[in-house]
């Protein structure tokens, strides 16, 4: 009987952690359009390997769903999910924990006799849990690119704000729809630590994302949504190698050089001028049209925004009303209304 359990534990055991690995694959492959769906399938192929040696008839025996009585049993947390990234971490928390329940059976003489390897399961248990930290960016990655590509983008400078006028743009970027501000520094270093601290505080009381312009280091200090870099900032190679996983956002080109590069590739989106859009190669990558001074009648007349192009507009305290007015605008070239 003791034997059968253990059989019964372990097919049980090992039936969780295949769903849930299975569950962030598909997450990361068809929502998120992540490669790192990839390592979710070979992590599956290896739990399949790992257990091998196993006797199927047996668990297959030993398995007894009408005995289970909390087979459909759920606390409340477990019926309902805000969102993709909450479903992702459950499933790969309980693949984790699944995981070390194998590692655990795998002791027992009916599983160490047959060839199993705890230290096997063990191995695939921290692999998780790496592939759990880097799926977590780019799932949030993945959820604001996905923003960025459906909206308006509202870029700010340093120069044109004070507290009052940044709390109206705020308050007006979330009446028309905006996810991102993009904040452009032009501040001396210690003058744009204390102005970020108050823009950042002020972005996430009113749940927009905001993202620097410029200066990395104003990124992870205030713990903002990501940077936008350009080789006039810092060789993006360089940046790559010391920023934490995620923070690159977009890229930066100028009007002569808009060609995607290794570096480009690991950014959401490229930031580019308005009127050098049509001649620039990103690839993959999502085009972010910078139309900082550009009438909405020449905005109307660009039909590829109907294709992926996002806009930025620059906006000031005494140009709010413009903001709404351009969002509606927006909606209908991206609709093809106009």
């Amino acid at each position: 009987m003791e034997e059968r359990g253990a059989y019964r534990a372990f097919d049980a055991c090992l039936n969780r952690a295949m769903e849930g690995i299975r569950v962030c694959e598909d997450i990361l492959r068809f929502a998120a359009r992540s490669r790192l769906s990839a390592s979710f399938k070979e992590m599956r192929h290896d739990l399949r390997e790992a257990s091998s040696a196993v006797n199927r008839f047996m668990l297959l025996d030993a398995r007894d769903v009408a005995a289970d009585g909390q087979k459909f049993y759920d606390i409340d947390s477990e019926t309902k999910r805000a969102g993709l990234i909450e479903l992702f971490t459950a499933n790969i928390s309980r693949a984790a924990e699944s995981l070390r329940s194998l590692e655990e059976l795998s002791k027992l003489p009916p599983f160490a006799g047959a060839g199993l390897s705890s230290a096997r399961f063990e191995e695939l248990r921290f692999r998780i849990y790496s592939l759990q930290k880097e799926s977590g960016f780019a799932l949030v990655r993945g959820s604001l690119a996905q923003k960025l590509n459906e909206a308006i983008v509202v870029s700010i400078t340093s120069r044109d704000i004070d507290s009052s006028g940044l709390s109206l743009i705020a308050s007006t970027a979330v009446k028309a729809g905006v996810p991102a501000l993009l904040y452009k520094v032009e501040l001396s270093r210690n003058q744009a630590f204390a102005e970020a601290s108050v823009v950042s505080a002020e972005m996430r009381k009113s749940g927009l994302s905001l993202l620097f312009g410029s200066c990395p280091e104003l990124a992870v200090m205030t713990g903002s949504a990501g940077v936008v870099l350009g080789d006039d900032d810092y060789p993006l190679k360089g940046m790559l190698a010391v920023l934490p996983p995620g923070l690159l956002r977009g890229v930066r080109v100028g009007r002569n050089g808009c060609q995607s590069s290794d570096e480009g590739n690991r950014a959401d989106f490229m930031v580019v001028p308005y009127g050098s859009h049509e001649e620039c190669d990103g690839g993959d990558i999502p085009l972010l049209l910078d139309c900082s001074g550009i009438p909405l009648s020449d905005l109307k007349d660009d039909k590829k925004k109907k294709h992926g192009r996002v806009i930025a507009w620059e906006i000031r305290p005494d140009f709010t009303d413009e903001l709404i007015a351009c969002a509606a605008e927006y909606e209908k070239i991206k609709t093809g209304v106009c």
